[in-house]
């Protein structure tokens, strides 16, 4: 059994047996909370108030390089570090989690080395690792890619955002700069 709350937090189950339930209640960015042994009574209604914290569950540490006037040169930056750095990441493991580590203020030093003189007065000396969290309640274990050319309706959970991924609970990923022109709207139930 379960419910969706509506817009002011409140949800209802209706046709309950009496008896003794264990209730959770959880959401995206927030921690989940669980409430053991509510009793349901015949002809009462039982309440269950939940208040959920915010937790981010997923983080990704990054450090800044450059900071340039205009998106123009940070392509420009961009681009001729393109000669030194892949990007090899391969999404299907970022999204299950198996990212090796890297010592990024290392990487940054060595950057610096191979920075053109044009680039230099936009580099950022300071070595600050800064953290984005992605709220993400567990990695999909078998990704299965949605296509809006082949399936145009989705209906599953959302129970993660990594980046420009949206993360179902059936393990089906949705890439939001693969569907760039689409016309995409999501609904609650």
């Amino acid at each position: 059994l379960g419910a969706a709350t509506n817009q002011n937090g409140e949800y209802f189950i209706l046709n309950v047996p009496p008896g003794y339930y264990e209730v959770s209640a959880s959401m995206i960015g927030y921690g989940s909370v669980t409430i053991k042994e509510l009793q349901v009574i015949v002809d009462l209604t039982a309440k269950a108030n939940f208040r959920l914290s915010t937790e981010s569950i997923e983080g990704e540490e990054v450090v800044v390089i450059a900071e340039t006037p205009n998106r123009y040169l940070a392509g420009k930056i961009e681009v001729f570090l393109k000669q030194f750095l892949a990007d090899k990441t391969s999404w299907i493991k970022m999204l299950k989690g198996e990212i090796k580590s890297v010592d990024l203020i290392k990487k940054k030093l060595e950057i610096f080395s191979l920075i053109d003189n044009e680039f230099k007065p936009y580099l950022i000396e300071k070595n600050d690792l800064k953290k984005i969290n992605f709220p993400l309640l567990n990695h999909p274990k078998k990704i299965k890619s949605i296509s809006l050319e082949k399936q145009n309706i989705i209906e599953e959970k959302l129970v993660g955002i990594k980046g420009q991924y949206l993360i179902f609970e059936s393990d089906y990923v949705f890439n939001m700069r693969k569907h760039t022109g689409f016309q995409v709207k999501f609904s609650i139930a």
